[in-house]
């Protein structure tokens, strides 16, 4: 398994739940954190080796800075809980997940929530499904030659989305900080209000700090506390170069992987898509990761079914994986293909897929009872009398003479043998791309009941 190494540093720092990786944090020396990032750090070099083995795929991700827990809000907990539209999204379609993660002088808050979110997919780690890498670049010669192209697209890049986004944001010098008690008041900090237009999905608003001491001489020269800080100085001051460094970074990372494999770009932010388009210019897949990504929380068997239930069905029926996953992308595709009417992925599913499903299981329920009403027409009489039998030959001739009438009576040959072809005629249904998907319901449904 390519995590290996850095699961054996979890597990032998006791690292595995939240509460104990809080304890550990808390009690840990200086030197105790440092040395725990390095060995984490050395598990995801050792992770990141394995990627030239992979075979390319459509279906190999980099997890990009939003759904990984990198963006907003910094509290290890809430960025924990931010991972789990990754897992679902990786358990249902995901071969390999490359989860950027652990910086060498990341700060003890960072490090806290990175262990938090490695605890939350610790099963696809386990599934070798998610795998771990340095949130550095390696810049040896045969690294930083292959980059320098992709770093060069990258920097024009940034400077057109920074410039976009200045033009299409508001900005007010906020008033919520400026008392001193505040939490984030400094005196060389100024904190800025961001308000984003409704296509961005994202909270509204949001606060940037910002300690750069020519920009906050500026910032208060034009505008007082609640003010809006004019458009034309938005853009003159590269605030908005900011939001767009991380899904930057994840393009150098994609530039870098896709040298061994096709690594698809995957967030559920639509501003990091729409900067990653600008730069890698793969919109078709990276409409269709978006489809897909949107089904996982949009079909209620998708969004209702729990993680561990969706890793036991993964786990379990891995041979069966590939066909539905590539039925399922068929589906998608063959929508996209309909350029007239946008359907939304639940419509997708309820027209393409579900139909599809529900024919499996009709086939499925038509086979048991069939299967049940043979054996009780053919071996119930017999059944009566073996139950009479039984009584009388196991004190007659003892039990092993007893068995013996039991197996003559019911026929236990015919019995096999239309076991057996029961059991040929439930294959078939495997082969059916769906089947997998008809496991996964069925599991779901037995949770419910249970």
């Amino acid at each position: 398994m390519p995590a290996d190494e850095l699961i054996e540093t979890i597990e032998s720092h006791g690292l595995v739940t939240r509460e104990g990786i809080s304890r550990y944090i808390k009690n840990a020396s200086a030197k105790g954190i440092e040395e725990l990032r390095v060995e984490l750090h050395d598990g995801c070099q050792a992770s990141k080796a394995s990627i030239r083995g992979y075979q390319p795929t459509i279906f190999n991700y980099v997890a990009g800075a939003s759904i990984r827990g990198q963006s907003h809000c910094i509290e290890p907990e809430c960025r924990a809980n931010r991972v789990a539209e990754l897992a679902r999204f990786s358990l249902l379609y995901a071969e390999k997940v490359m989860l950027p993660i652990v910086a060498h002088e990341s700060d003890v808050l960072s490090l806290e929530g990175d262990l938090m979110i490695l605890s939350e997919l610790r099963p696809l780690l386990d599934l070798g499904i998610v795998v771990p890498v340095p949130m550095e670049l390696c810049l040896c010669a045969e690294c930083a030659s292959r980059l320098e192209p992709v770093r060069e697209a990258m920097v024009r890049a940034v400077e057109r989305a920074a410039d976009d986004l200045s033009a299409e944001v508001t900005i007010r010098r906020s008033a919520d900080f400026d008392n001193p008690s505040g939490p984030l008041w400094h005196e060389d900090t100024c904190v800025l209000q961001v308000n984003w237009p409704e296509k961005y999905d994202l909270p509204e608003p949001t606060f940037l700090a910002v300690r750069n001491p020519a920009v906050i001489a500026r910032v208060r020269e034009l505008a007082d506390p609640g003010q809006k800080l004019p458009q034309v100085e938005v853009r003159r001051s590269g605030l908005m170069v900011h939001y767009v460094r991380r899904p930057a970074w994840d393009y150098l990372v994609h530039g870098v992987a896709s040298s061994a494999a096709e690594w698809s770009y995957l967030s559920d932010s639509t501003l990091e898509i729409g900067i990653f388009h600008s730069l890698a210019h793969r919109e078709r897949q990276d409409d269709m990761n978006q489809r897909l990504a949107s089904m996982a929380h949009e079909v209620p068997l998708f969004s209702g079914i729990s993680l561990e239930t969706l890793a036991a069905v993964r786990r379990q029926e891995g041979d069966l994986f590939a066909g539905y996953r590539h039925a399922l992308n068929e589906a998608i595709s063959e929508a996209s293909r309909d350029t007239q009417n946008h359907r939304s992925s639940r419509e997708i599913y309820n027209d393409i897929v579900a139909p599809r499903l529900g024919a499996l299981e009709v086939r499925q329920k038509t086979l048991r009872e069939r299967f049940a009403k043979n054996v009780a027409l053919t071996y119930l009489p017999s059944l009566v009398t073996v139950g009479i039998g039984v009584f009388a030959g196991a004190f007659s001739v003892g039990l092993g003479g007893a068995v013996a009438r039991l197996i003559e009576a019911f026929g236990l040959g015919a019995f096999c043998n239309q076991l057996i072809q029961h059991g040929s005629a439930a294959d078939s249904l495997k082969t059916d791309p769906f089947y997998f998907l008809l496991r996964l319901k069925t599991a779901h449904e037995r949770d419910h009941e249970a």
